[in-house]
This record gives structure tokens, sequence and C-alpha cells, in this order.
């Protein structure tokens, strides 16, 4: 199985969406699993021993019109596999352009009310509209196990990264505090329920 991410930008973003493929490489521990990422994220994604591809665009120059010719040079790379599946997490603009691009059987993305610009709703074949009390983290594990019919609890291990001391410094700070979201909606959530 050959399966394409989505999801260029932000580091945080980035981060949040470590789970979903986690998940994805131990439901498929044989397949290709590669990601599109703006270039200066790249680094943090090619130390992470579940992606075997990082595919980089450079969206801020190709849009002022700068560097077209690297622009068909990623197209081209883009084209280069055919991906049975694709997952579009970002839902803008930009991962529509890619998604549109890209040679996916299946194009997975985010519904009508999930959507960050509707543009991307043209591009999926399959929409998915998490519960809007979801995090980030939590929408993209359920856009993915939606996707499988899975929804059994998965438990993040935490793949170790091939990164530098402060790359996994910034990456440990961006963990705990989305732990402590998810504790906080938590307990909301238990306190909404008892009253």
């Amino acid at each position: 199985m050959k399966i394409l991410i989505v999801k260029t930008s932000s580091l945080g973003d980035l981060i949040h969406t470590f789970a979903s493929l986690e998940y994805l490489r131990q439901k498929h521990p044989e397949a290709q699993i590669d990601w599109v990422v703006e270039a200066p994220f790249a680094e943090i994604l090619k130390a992470h021993p579940c992606i075997n591809q990082v595919i980089e665009i450079d969206s801020r120059n190709w849009r002022k019109g700068k560097n077209l010719k690297a622009f068909f040079q990623f197209l081209t790379r883009l084209r280069e596999v055919r991906y049975d599946i694709l997952f579009d997490f970002q839902g803008n603009t930009k991962s529509a352009i890619v998604t549109f691009f890209s040679r996916a059987d299946k194009k997975i993305g985010f519904g009508k009310s999930n959507v960050a610009e509707w543009p991307n709703l043209l591009v999926t074949d399959i929409k998915v509209d998490p519960n809007p009390q979801l995090n980030v983290r939590q929408e993209n594990m359920f856009l993915v196990q939606s996707y499988f019919q899975d929804f059994i609890p998965f438990q993040q291990k935490n793949s170790p990264l091939r990164a530098s001391i402060t790359e996994k410094s910034l990456i440990d700070h961006i963990e705990e505090d989305t732990q402590k979201a998810i504790m906080q909606q938590q307990l909301n959530l238990s306190k909404e329920e008892n009253s």
C-alpha cells in the first residue's frame, strides 16, 4: 500500500499529525508512507522513522512567481508515484492544489464543517466531519480512523525521532502542551456531564 500525507505546515500542526502517521504505520507496517511539506519543515519530518519519503514544496516563492521551474519539478516528483490513499490534513487551497495534482486512488479530507478553505472540498473523494469539540490531534486521528472504520482508541508510542537535542526539546514542549490541553478538555466535558 502507498499512502500520501498532505500537511504542509506549521510545526505544531505537523507534530499533531504524528499520532495519525504512527497509526497508519502500525496498521500498515509495510506501506510506503510519503509526506508533502513546506521546505522549512522538511528536516523534522525526515527525522521521523515512520516516513519513507518527504516531498518538499516552496509555495511562498511559487505564489510570488519565483522559481516556477522548481514548481514543475515538484509536480513531476509528486506524480511519480501512484498512491492508494491520500490524506489531506491541511484542508486549505494550497493543499487542494497538491491533492488535485497527486495520483491517488482515494483522496480523503475534511468535510464542509471542518475544512479550512472551501476549494479543498472540490478535490477530495471522501469527506469527514469530526466532532467540533475535538482538538487538532483528535480530528486528524478521526479522519484516518473513519476511512478504515476503526475507532479503537490508539495509544501513540512516540516514535523516536532522528533529531537534534534542540528539535527534540521543541517537540517535547509541544507534546506536553497538547497533553495538558487534552486533560483540560476532558475535565471540562466531565464537569458538563455532572452538572
